[in-house]
């Protein structure tokens, strides 16, 4: 288990130290990081692919869905994190982030793409407050 709810992950280089330090937990089975809106999607999704052992994910309540790093807003796409997941995910948590349609196309491919690949296929799947339609 890792609980990185929460974490201060106020600047970029927090969050690359905080992906250098998941890609060495290879072994790692659950993960729960929800809480940090300062999470940059594109330094977590480089450090999935090391994670393949993963069965629980929890990323709610991280604005995933929008970049307001710097001084302005802007969408952004979370397909590489998506198709970052392991395949043998079986609970994963993206509520309370912000996403909208694009990304529920988005999942869905991911987690087809991961079906044609073999993978053991996700049970349970939390998208609470989504902004559809």
């Amino acid at each position: 288990f890792m609980y990185a709810d929460e974490a201060k992950l106020s600047s970029f280089g927090l969050n690359e130290d905080f992906a250098r330090c998941l890609q060495e937990c290879a072994s790692l089975r659950q993960l729960y990081c929800s809480h940090n809106p300062k999470l940059v999607v594109t330094h977590f999704a480089r450090a999935l692919p090391s994670l393949q052992n993963l069965v629980v994910v929890d990323l709610s309540h991280n604005r995933l869905a929008v970049d307001d790093h710097r001084t302005f807003y802007k969408a952004q796409p979370l397909g590489p994190l998506l198709v970052s997941l392991s395949p043998c995910l079986r609970v994963l948590d993206l509520s309370y982030n912000l996403l909208q349609d694009e990304h529920a196309f988005q999942l869905v491919e991911a987690l087809e793409a991961c079906m044609d690949n073999g993978a053991c296929g996700l049970r349970e799947l939390s998208l609470k407050s989504y902004l559809l339609g």
